[in-house]
């Protein structure tokens, strides 16, 4: 204890970047300080000790050997002897690491604002910042470092009972390039000052609301009216207000929702599943529509082709009979001024047996001709296998040169069409509007943010061209304490084509396996089972 173990690779720990000793409970203070010390300088960039023995002094060791290039640290759940062991001292060490742009930490009740405010005037790069249930922190002390991190993405401030809506206020006018927020369980956020945030944030795509017990309806309707492209995970649960009219708004309007929490919201019932089914049937109904309009084309085409094949060919036929027939005759005529009448007489017979039938076998078969135009861009299309769903030659031409060449156009009018393919499939930089927003933009990337740009209407395309559907892209819907009936679970089963994970209420389980060969060919299988009776399924692999 308190050395770094035998087998532990020293040699080579002055090349490493990333370093995890997450859940290692022999890590404490000593073994960190052997670990810093067992080589030369160190180019670590991340490193996790969440769960370990470490204390403050860790912290501080950190700071002076490679607060030079720390990028990223978590500290969740240390504890020594069974007690919280960072505090504030630890966290003000940190000041040292400028180049530090995320820090998590959780539950560290002697973390102050002070701390926090070293902190932020020191780590100007902060992107994200998660510190749920340090409940020692004021509104007063998240605001003011929020005021300093213009650049922040990811916000955790969850089960801290002082922050209100004048933290929300602050994340409105200084961070609004804020990707992911969680205020689960701060009692004091109302309607108001939900509303005034994701109005200006409009890159948000995923919050967390759970527990907040004085949001409403009102609130929710206001998530899905002002992030209704953006918006793909939603936690709401435990919402005591929240009723179908809300969750009905955000099914209706938010296209790229795939996880949807409203567990314990016992005003949630059958009818807010409503605009799922109706969006399922239109969806549906368009394909239906597709499908037959591509037949009837076809089969128009084909009757088309055959017509004009077979026109071309009786021609064709008819016109080489004429010309075999007139030489016949040419030759029977020489022949008579040279020949024996008997010989005449030969010639005639064979003439006669020439046939129009005879002519046709001597044609090649008829086919269907393209223009040169529209078999060179099928040509470029089909070995690239495109599926840009373009129009004219010059926008199938700007989509492959967008795919081969990995530009990151503006896309509009007929390159709309390659806008998904931009964003989902190469990861292409951002169309934003300013130079701190496009050094936002290059962070996004690495860290897996989905985010769709603003403006771009083809960006809530599918990658195959069609339009979204709201609600049919969901993968993960819990519904725990609600009143949701077998048939509305029927409903989500059927149209959610993508759904991985669904949890049932408990009136709702019992009917539903009534009917259990119906999960079992779906390829279901029960997780967990709660105490109410509900229990949650995952779609097996």
């Amino acid at each position: 204890g308190g050395s770094v173990p035998d087998w532990f690779p020293q040699g080579w720990l002055g090349n490493l970047e990333v370093l995890s000793l997450c859940e290692c409970r022999w890590v404490t203070d000593s073994v960190i300080s052997s670990l810093l010390f067992a080589t030369g300088e160190f180019k670590l960039r991340d490193v996790d000790l969440s769960w370990t023995a470490i204390t403050d002094a860790s912290l501080c060791l950190i700071s002076s050997s490679i607060g030079g290039s720390l990028e990223r640290l978590k500290a969740v759940g240390c504890s020594l002897q069974g007690r919280k062991s960072i505090t504030g001292s630890g966290i003000e060490a940190l000041s040292h690491c400028q180049k530090l742009q995320s820090l998590k930490l959780y539950g560290y009740d002697k973390v102050f604002d002070d701390s926090v405010s070293l902190l932020a005037s020191s780590c100007p790069n902060m992107c994200n910042f998660s510190v749920p249930s340090c409940c020692s922190l004021s509104d007063e002390g998240v605001m003011g470092a929020l005021s300093l991190w213009p650049h922040l993405t990811l916000l955790d401030i969850s089960r801290i009972p002082s922050v209100t809506d004048s933290t929300l206020n602050a994340i409105s006018i200084s961070c609004r390039l804020i990707v992911t927020l969680r205020i689960c369980g701060c009692t004091q956020v109302t309607d108001a000052g939900l509303s005034q945030c994701v109005e200006a944030c409009s890159f948000l795509s995923r919050l967390d609301v759970s527990g907040c017990h004085l949001i409403t309806d009102q609130g929710v309707m206001a998530i899905a009216n002002n992030l209704g492209t953006t918006l793909r995970c939603l936690d709401a649960f435990t919402l005591p207000s929240l009723t179908d009219r809300g969750v009905q708004s955000l099914l209706s309007c938010c296209l790229l929702l795939e996880r949807l929490n409203v567990s314990c919201c016992s005003q949630v019932s059958d009818p807010s599943f409503a605009p799922l089914l109706l969006q399922a049937k239109k969806h549906q109904a368009i394909i239906d529509t597709k499908n037959e309009s591509c037949t009837n084309t076809n089969n128009e085409a084909s009757i088309n082709t055959n017509n004009e094949a077979s026109i071309e060919a009786s021609m064709n036929t008819k016109q080489q009979a004429s010309i075999n027939e007139q030489s016949s005759v040419n030759e029977v005529a020489s022949i008579k001024e040279q020949s024996p009448i008997s010989q005449e007489a030969s010639i005639n017979e064979e003439a006669s047996t020439n046939t129009p039938q005879e002519a046709t076998s001597l044609l090649p078969e008829a086919s269907v001709k393209l223009s040169d135009d529209a078999a060179a861009a099928a040509w470029r299309l089909q070995p690239q296998g495109a599926a840009f769903g373009v129009s004219g030659d010059e926008s199938a031409a700007a989509a492959s040169r967008l795919r081969t060449q990995e530009e990151a156009l503006g896309v509009s009018g007929d390159d709309a069409a390659a806008a998904s393919l931009r964003l989902h499939s190469q990861g292409a930089a951002l169309q934003v509007s300013d130079d701190e927003s496009a050094a936002a933009a290059s962070r996004f990337q690495p860290q897996g943010a989905a985010l769709e740009v603003p403006g771009d209407e083809s960006a809530s395309e599918e990658s195959d061209g069609g339009p979204a559907v709201p609600g049919l892209r969901l993968r993960t819907v819990l519904l725990r304490g609600c009143g949701v009936s077998v048939e509305t679970i029927r409903h989500i089963l059927t149209h959610c084509v993508m759904l991985e994970e669904l949890e049932v209420p408990g009136e709702a389980l019992n009917p539903a396996f009534a009917l259990e060969s119906e999960w079992v060919v779906g390829g279901w299988m029960r997780l967990n089972q709660f105490s109410d009776g509900s229990a949650t399924f995952v779609r097996g692999g």
